[in-house]
């Protein structure tokens, strides 16, 4: 019975001027949206969403993609802020070969602690590379 009555409402509205069918389109968007937040409960949760993707969803792991998305957003703010400044994207290598880096780096360090302590305890095992 619905069907038929929307069959009817269109071909009523076919015979509208475009100023009229707009106003029409617009009387009911208004009525349906004031009656389905009336009902109670039509309110959507975050977790209803909970299962809704296949992991990992769009090919990427979620951390992996928030570190991108940071490193990207940094890189960003710093390559504005040095051509408002005038420094060269130079700076923006410099800054991303550091960071990449850094894992690195603090295992070395980690490494050479390690070994100073072992000379000062007299296991020297093996002395020959810090990042043994």
């Amino acid at each position: 019975m619905s069907n038929e009555i929307i069959r009817e409402i269109i071909e009523k509205a076919d015979l509208l001027s475009t100023e009229e069918q707009l106003s029409l389109i617009t009387e009911l968007a208004q009525k349906a949206r004031v009656s389905a937040a009336a009902r109670p409960g039509s309110r959507r949760k975050w977790s209803d969403l909970i299962g809704m993707l296949s992991y990992p969803a769009c090919e990427e792991d979620a951390q992996t993609y928030i570190s991108r998305s940071r490193r990207e957003a940094d890189d960003k703010r710093l390559a504005d802020a040095n051509r408002r400044s005038g420094m060269s994207d130079v700076l923006t290598g410099l800054r991303r070969i550091f960071l990449d880096s850094a894992p690195i780096i603090q295992i070395a360090k980690i490494n050479v602690r390690k070994r100073d302590s072992d000379k000062k305890s007299g296991n020297c095992y093996n002395t020959s590379s810090p990042f043994s």
